[in-house]
């Protein structure tokens, strides 16, 4: 019986070093090279990034459309003089751009159209 019970145990404490080795060699690589790639990612964002949002404090029009089309194959343009106007706000974060770029366009009175091969951030048409 206590040979039964000693078995057990190291069978137990040799599976939990596997599962440990498999965790230092196999998902913490995966797990260091995304944060990585999500840090350098970051670095070229104007807004900020704060859970699932993109923040912006003090920002213009044309960085908040610069980081949308930095994240997605979704095409944003706008006017020169447009880029210019200042924003502030808080957007939907990757991977959800249509919905950014609706509410960026709602959040600055603008209007979000369909132009072709991209979409248009533009003065309202009444």
């Amino acid at each position: 019986m206590a040979l039964r019970t000693a078995t057990r145990r190291m069978i137990l404490r040799l599976t939990a070093g596997a599962l440990c080795a498999l965790a230092v060699f196999a998902v913490l690589p995966h797990w260091l090279e995304d944060r990585a790639a999500r840090a350098e990612w970051q670095k070229g964002l104007h807004g900020k990034i704060e859970g699932t949002r993109l923040v912006y404090r003090n920002a213009t029009l044309g960085e908040a459309i610069d980081d949308l089309n930095r994240y997605s194959s979704l095409r944003i343009v706008t006017l020169p003089q447009l880029r210019r106007l200042a924003f502030n706000g808080e957007l939907p974060g990757p991977p959800d751009t249509m919905s950014a770029a609706r509410q960026l366009a709602r959040q600055t009175g603008l209007a979000l159209v369909d132009a072709g091969p991209h979409w248009a951030v533009v003065p309202p048409q009444d």
